[in-house]
């Protein structure tokens, strides 16, 4: 019964594209071609807003361009034209990437979830937001009529793309607090998370092990440089301090944490892990220390601002790891859309020692991998 499901939801697809590319023509293209309008459009809607929803509004579209682009990659569905030589085709020049999921359609939808927030107080709100519901939808079918997609893409596209539009109004320019300290220390983390998730990647067990292990000797080194006030970078690394904690505690308890990871687990395992760390747990504390958003009541440290970015800089940067090591299929992108969550979860949770909350970012590596080790398992991979 699924498999008739499964077949009948194929032809129904082929049939779709079927028949809207009988009007492919040159006012398709033209219709196409209104994507880049309506972008200009919206971001000048959020120019008029304010500079903060401009420059907001400009990030997240960067942010969901690459991530597209990237989970096309990873998926490696070709596009129709490929397949199927009998369509009619009058414009090549969109045919470098893969198929699924349709970034216009993708990108036409997150601009239009965002259309309401910028039209509030217009006169004619209602019928913008239209045009802009009118413009999304012909922007996506033109794309199958060109034949540059199925209507499957089209749909993933229009769901992904509104979904995350969405989810990208939880960050509010007006509760926006800029905080540099607390930008320099996670930018610290982020860069020294990732060059041992480098080394790691590109050489041995035993040689990651000792680069961590020097890692660790030199950030105590700096530790007592502080504590005695030697030389003058004793106040560099003092304004990285947080109140009540050692300079420095944070960025030893990392390297600590790798290193513990490294020696327990798989490499592959490991290199996930440290990744998810790095990457899930800055961009968790960056947005949820800079936007103002719902506190998770079972984590009241933690927001939902915060776990939500963590989530997605998670995905992506697991999509850029695997796209960069060639290994894709629809399979890996759920197993690494698993990671993310798993990664996500790990961030929240405190490991707790005689009612003493253990710092995460010795714990919080060693956590991530048993839970990745879990799911790379259930998927049937080898170690």
């Amino acid at each position: 019964m699924s498999m008739q499901i499964i077949d009948f939801m194929n032809n129904l697809n082929i049939d779709v594209l079927f028949f809207l590319n009988q009007f492919n023509s040159v006012i398709m293209c033209f219709i196409s071609d209104l994507f880049y309008l309506f972008i200009f459009a919206v971001l000048f809607l959020s120019y008029k807003k304010s500079i903060k929803h401009l420059a907001l509004n400009s990030f997240w579209l960067f942010v969901l361009y690459i991530f597209v682009g990237n989970l096309k990659i990873l998926i490696n569905i070709p596009r129709p034209c490929f397949s199927f030589t009998e369509l009619n085709i009058i414009s090549q020049f969109f045919y470098a990437s893969m198929s699924f999921p349709s970034r216009h359609a993708t990108i036409a939808f997150f601009l239009l979830a965002l259309l309401p927030n910028l039209l509030e107080k217009r006169k004619n709100a209602n019928l913008l937001y239209l045009a802009g519901i009118l413009t999304a939808f012909l922007i996506s079918i033109s794309r199958i009529g060109l034949g540059a997609h199925y209507p499957s893409d089209i749909l993933a596209g229009i769901v992904l793309g509104f979904v995350f539009g969405k989810a990208t109004l939880l960050y509010k320019p007006e509760h926006f607090s800029f905080n540099f300290m607390e930008l320099k220390r996670q930018t610290i983390h982020l860069i020294l998370g990732l060059i041992m998730t480098f080394v790691l990647l590109t050489c041995t067990k035993s040689q990651s092990i000792v680069f961590v292990f020097l890692i660790i000797l030199i950030l105590i080194i700096a530790e007592y440089i502080y504590t005695n006030k030697k030389f003058q970078m004793h106040h560099i690394i003092g304004e990285m301090k947080r109140e009540q904690e050692h300079a420095f505690e944070g960025a030893v308890y990392l390297p600590l944490g790798v290193l513990i990871t490294i020696i327990i687990f798989p490499q592959i395992i490991a290199v996930i892990a440290i990744l998810l760390l790095a990457v899930g747990d800055s961009f968790a504390t960056i947005f949820g220390m800079h936007f103002k958003t719902k506190k998770l009541k079972f984590s009241p440290n933690k927001s939902v601002g915060g776990s939500l970015a963590g989530f997605l800089f998670n995905f992506i940067a697991l999509l850029l790891l695997f796209n960069y090591n060639e290994i894709c299929g629809i399979k890996t992108m759920l197993f690494l859309f698993f990671c993310a969550i798993a990664g996500t979860i790990a961030e929240l949770i405190e490991v707790k020692i005689n009612k003493k909350t253990i710092n995460d970012n010795l714990s919080m590596p060693s956590i991530c991998a048993i839970f990745v080790l879990i799911i790379y398992l259930l998927f049937g991979f080898s170690i």
